[in-house]
């Protein structure tokens, strides 16, 4: 498929163009998990659903459900119910894939990922059960203020110990974001919503063409609809990491058009520049899970979290000492060149200035020499000396 902006070629299911970001297909066709404040419609405040949840309260409404806060009238518990949008509830396809979220996470048991309890279907609507928490989302967290290195990186942590175990099931979000992501009072980290879930060999149930994912955290394959695989999560999650330390999200823009722009081209504001006191090892961390070319990031959320612990542990990691050595290097080749640019500059221009200033007193005075004027009957010379 050709660029209509800048006629570079990209392959046919492409979103956006991988050179200059132009959007080549309907912005119909990009689904963004947007938060909304009220869902159109639902159940009543204190109604009994499926002959067992007392409806409390709403909790919140996204592109893949409604969710509640309810009490299992059975096991005496609070817990989370998730709806698909009634608009939603209709299409076979999205019903398919509000399933395949309940299958992907309920295989996963971990202390840093939603418990899945139970997947239903009750008056012609399906629904998941899991588990609810009290707490914030990392992005509510965020916007309260800066934290403190130690309690960032602490969180970072905990994140990376889930998706570690989900990518040990072959199973990727492709969604992690901070909106997805609580913290409890004793700032325990959860993962949410594996509505973007993917089981590696498995069918992806979408659209065709559709790119699914938030933009700002949306990994640079993944912004162009390319296939991806678990190290678009390892993005994801290093934007996670830098808006955990700097407050701000890397890569930004007015419109979507622009922040994927920002994504496949422009390389974010150092996180040192914006809190100095952030250590040059994280800073390297975070740095190569934001690596544009996939092959160049972390391979392995492994690799990633055995990084993350041992800066938690005041050790620098070989492979950042490696990577902080070349880009020391070449920051000192780059000092060398652009010194010797701006030497050569000056040696340039001092020659040219003495050039000119030569030329300037060899030249102190001027002689005219005689010459005849005549007109008619008339001759004069003259002969003028300064």
């Amino acid at each position: 498929m050709k660029c209509p902006k800048c006629q570079y070629e990209n392959p046919d299911d492409t979103i956006y163009c991988g050179k200059c970001a132009a959007s080549l297909k309907p912005s119909e066709d990009l689904l963004e998990t947007r938060t909304m404040l009220k869902p159109r419609s639902g159940l009543v405040t204190g109604s009994l659903f499926a002959r067992r949840y007392k409806i409390l309260e709403v909790l919140g409404s996204g592109g893949m459900g409604i969710v509640y806060r309810a009490e299992d009238t059975k096991l005496k518990r609070n817990v989370a119910l998730k709806f698909l949008p009634p608009e939603l509830s209709r299409d076979s396809e999205f019903r398919e894939r509000f399933i395949r979220e309940a299958q992907a996470a309920a295989a996963l048991s971990h202390s840093n990922i939603c418990t899945i309890h139970e997947v239903d279907e009750e008056e012609g609507t399906s629904f998941i059960t899991m588990e609810y928490i009290e707490g914030q989302t990392l992005r509510e967290r965020i916007a309260k203020g800066s934290m403190e290195t130690d309690e960032a990186l602490n969180i970072a942590i905990q994140v990376a110990e889930g998706l570690e175990e989900a990518h040990k099931k072959g199973i990727i979000h492709r969604d992690i974001k901070s909106a997805n992501i609580m913290v409890t009072e004793r700032v325990q980290a959860k993962i949410m919503d594996f509505g973007l879930a993917r089981v590696t060999g498995g069918t992806l149930v979408t659209k065709e063409g559709m790119t699914m994912g938030t933009i700002a955290y949306m990994s640079p394959e993944q912004a162009r609809g390319e296939e991806v695989d678990h190290r678009t999560d390892i993005w994801s999650f290093g934007v996670v990491c830098y808006e955990l330390l700097t407050g701000y999200l890397p890569f930004k823009g007015e419109h979507d058009q622009a922040v994927v722009y920002s994504i496949l081209n422009e390389q974010p504001k150092p996180i040192t520049d914006i809190q100095a006191d952030v250590p040059t090892a994280l800073e390297q961390v975070v740095g190569k899970a934001l690596e544009k070319n996939p092959d160049v990031r972390y391979q392995k959320i492994e690799e990633l979290l055995d990084d993350l612990r041992s800066i938690s542990e005041g050790i620098e990691p070989e492979g950042i000492r490696v990577r902080l050595r070349k880009a020391k290097l070449l920051k000192r080749k780059r000092t060398i060149l652009y010194g010797s640019i701006v030497g050569f500059l000056i040696i340039m221009t001092v020659v040219a200035l003495s050039l000119f200033t030569g030329r300037a007193e060899a030249i102190d005075s001027i002689a005219v020499l005689p010459l005849e004027i005549q007109s008619r009957n008339i001759s004069v010379t003259e002969s003028l000396m300064l």
